[in-house]
């Protein structure tokens, strides 16, 4: 970068996050966490089509945005983290040009059934170098007490990302 490059925008990202209990839901558990859900910005599942999809951007009104979604083999490689103040977020993994693919998906929001971080399914709705809006699907269990069992689900979206 030179003194007359343009200074790139400053990384923005938002993800709402909740947990609900799984259908069918396996015999002799249940979900403690069921009622709770969590927002930083509020990012929409289409049909919203991106136009909407509220972000927050790195250092302004106390949130940190860090992410890279990069171009790797026939996919995408994305890591990002999403904190606003008591409420945090990150996601690292890759996935297929198809759209789809496993990431680990961590944050406070798991605390909430003593699971620091977990395996997710994604769903992308668009992914390009230095962007992602995608959904995810994760079962969660709590190592510590068997019969808690959670879905935990959620859109995010990361932009300006390094590549």
């Amino acid at each position: 970068m030179s003194c007359s490059d343009p200074v790139p925008p400053p990384a923005q990202g938002g993800v709402t996050h909740r947990f609900s209990v799984p259908t069918p839901r396996p015999p002799d558990t249940n979900c403690p966490a069921q009622s709770y859900a969590m927002a930083i910005g509020g990012p929409k599942a289409p049909p919203a089509n991106g136009p909407g999809n509220d972000v927050v951007i790195d250092e302004e009104n106390g949130a940190t945005v860090s992410c890279t979604v990069r171009k790797s083999g026939g996919g995408f490689a994305v890591s990002g983290s999403l904190q606003q103040l008591d409420k945090f977020f990150s996601i690292s993994g890759t996935f297929a040009d198809t759209g789809d693919g496993a990431v680990s998906v961590g944050g406070d929001v798991f605390a909430y059934v003593n699971a620091p971080q977990t395996e997710c399914k994604v769903t992308v709705h668009k992914a390009q170098s230095g962007a992602i809006w995608a959904d995810y699907n994760c079962p969660v269990t709590d190592p510590k007490s068997p019969e808690s069992y959670c879905v935990a689900s959620g859109t995010f979206v990361f932009e300006n990302c390094s590549e």
